[in-house]
């Protein structure tokens, strides 16, 4: 009975625990960088069960999707096009995030795939910002050549950003639907 209740605190603790973390070759599982994405466990729902639900979270979360901006497969997969708040300065928005979440379903199990496109700027005189080639000419980068971060404003939003979307949608899929 012991070994039973610390097997799933311990699966309970890494459920909680799972982070994405930015690099040049975008989001990684924190705890595992050969892997970019996440797995989240719901032993007691079935594919189905968690389908529906995280497309009603999608659907309160995102109010402004575009058509191409939410693809899915029924009951196997959804995929998100969206923006997000990206950087401020002074209390001014200067740019919005472009992401993509990848979410795929089996009985259990959702697996979490966020994707940075790039972040666009608010103001028409300033130039985009990209995960890793940009130069004075076609935009920043967050990334240098060699790997090291080198706009962390845009490095600590995207990481922000993205692990906020995970845990809001653990703390959705685990609210019990009871009136």
């Amino acid at each position: 009975m012991k070994k039973l209740l610390l097997l799933s605190l311990f699966t309970f603790n890494m459920a909680i625990a799972q982070e994405f973390i930015l690099t040049p070759n975008n989001f990684v599982n924190k705890d595992d960088d050969s892997k970019n994405y996440i797995v989240l466990e719901y032993p007691e729902m079935s594919q189905k069960q968690l389908f529906d639900k995280t497309k009603i979270f999608v659907q309160t979360k995102f109010e402004n999707l575009k058509s191409d901006g939410l693809n899915e497969v029924e009951y196997s997969f959804i995929k998100i096009r969206t923006t997000a708040p990206g950087t401020r300065i002074g209390g001014s928005l200067m740019s919005l995030m472009m992401i993509v979440y990848e979410l795929n379903f089996k009985d259990g199990k959702i697996m979490v795939k966020p994707i940075l496109d790039h972040f666009d700027p608010t103001k028409p005189t300033s130039s985009a910002v990209y995960l890793t080639g940009g130069n004075s000419f076609s935009g920043k980068s967050i990334f240098d050549k060699t790997g090291k971060i080198s706009l962390k404003n845009y490095f600590e939003v995207s990481n922000t950003n993205v692990n906020k979307f995970v845990t809001d949608l653990k703390d959705y899929l685990s609210k019990s639907e009871e009136w």
